[in-house]
């Protein structure tokens, strides 16, 4: 079974078996809502960062968890959004942990994708060694963008970019102008190397290619929202794309030796970076680059 699958399911496993929530749940997974800005929140189940715009036009969220834990993120929006309406989803990426919510809440609500994600939600497919069932017409992404796509909606612009080929196919990264946050989704594990969905258009070229124009597309007081881990600043993220940037030189460098995959992993090349491997160790990382290299 694929390494990345195992840590997905762990992670299952881990968040379902302790809890923490202030509202009236007694069982469920870990819950954390933090207020970014008036009518602007992040709220984290199972380690999934969600943000929610919720005011006088309703609810909106930037990805929607995993199906199974729908109706904690249901209690959570209901929370800070008094009963209103969900009107939409805007999916980062096609991944189950992002996008499964959809199953739940997609029968009365727009969902917007880059056309990348609903194409691979639409189709049964290999995900992390296991297989992903095509999602139902009612859970698939109804309003779909080539570059970009821009929404007016609780006084906010919302500005929606195309940063695909990243993490995977279909990456886009969210901005709330007024608030100056923006959500980028699964091309960075916040403070650690994040899983590259290589077998589906990802490539760790791309996300360094993505956080330059990151760093320099967006203020330097811009709070940034990964899919995964702590908020980060304009500054964080630069350190965290220099550490991609010398990595990939690192492996680039042995490849051109001739070195195999495995003996540049058996070598220790990554050493330096040993810090990032969390849930993705030093020889993932390397076979990411590697693959993205080819």
């Amino acid at each position: 079974m694929n390494k990345a699958f195992i840590f997905f399911i762990l992670l299952y496993v881990m968040t379902t078996a302790s809890f923490s929530y202030s509202q009236d749940v007694s069982r469920g997974p870990k819950c954390k809502i933090t207020q970014l800005n008036p009518g602007l929140w992040e709220i984290t189940i199972a380690s999934v960062n969600v943000i929610a715009s919720a005011g006088s036009d309703g609810i909106l969220i930037v990805d929607a968890n995993y199906s199974e834990y729908a109706r904690f993120l249901e209690k959570a929006i209901d929370s800070i959004g008094g009963g209103k309406k969900l009107n939409y989803i805007v999916d980062t990426h096609w991944h189950f942990d992002h996008t499964g919510g959809q199953k739940i809440f997609g029968r009365d609500t727009k969902i917007i994708s880059h056309k990348n994600v609903k194409e691979l939600l639409s189709k049964d497919d290999i995900l992390l060694g296991d297989t992903q069932k095509a999602y139902p017409d009612y859970a698939l992404p109804n309003i779909t963008f080539s570059d970009s796509l821009a929404l007016k909606f609780n006084e906010s612009d919302i500005i929606i970019t195309s940063v695909s080929g990243s993490h995977s196919a279909g990456d886009a990264v969210v901005y709330f102008r007024k608030e100056k946050v923006l959500h980028i989704g699964d091309i960075i594990f916040a403070d650690e190397f994040p899983f590259v969905d290589t077998e589906h258009g990802g490539s760790v070229i791309k996300i360094l290619e993505s956080l330059n124009k990151i760093i320099s597309s967006y203020p330097t007081d811009t709070r940034i929202v990964p899919g995964h881990g702590r908020t980060y600043s304009i500054s964080d993220l630069k350190e965290y794309a220099v550490m991609v940037e010398r990595t990939i030189g690192i492996v680039r460098k042995e490849k051109q030796k001739g070195k195999s995959l495995k003996e540049i992993q058996n070598g220790n090349a990554l050493e330096e970076y040993k810090g990032y491997a969390v849930s993705f160790s030093c020889s993932d990382w390397i076979e990411y680059i590697y693959k993205s290299l080819d």
